[in-house]
């Protein structure tokens, strides 16, 4: 568990692309997968929208099934093949909106 975030900030929390109230914030791929959406909340209603993607290593796995015209990757990597287990990816958590008490 991340330690909740300090000072008068809203963040988001979450491991992807997340466009706010039609305005992209970013992509977070790394930990802590936070990000400083308090300039772009509004004091009503807002929408948060989440998109998740997939691992790079998991889509040269699956292109390794395909014949070759369909591939959507080329890589030198040969040591993934179509019977290398897929890796666990997505999203592996709520989204929160964490703010700070007053």
């Amino acid at each position: 568990m991340l330690p909740e975030p300090a000072g008068p900030y809203c963040w988001k929390q979450t491991h992807n692309n997340k466009p706010s109230n039609g305005e992209p914030l970013g992509v977070l791929w790394s930990a802590p997968f936070r990000t400083n959406i308090s300039g772009k909340l509004k004091t009503a209603a807002n929408r948060l929208q989440v998109k998740v993607v997939n691992l790079w290593c998991n889509r040269i796995i699956g292109d390794a099934s395909l014949p070759e015209s369909k591939r959507l990757t080329r890589t030198n990597i040969t040591k993934l093949t179509k019977d290398t287990p897929l890796e666990p990816s997505g999203l592996f958590g709520p989204v929160r909106l964490l703010v700070p008490a007053p």
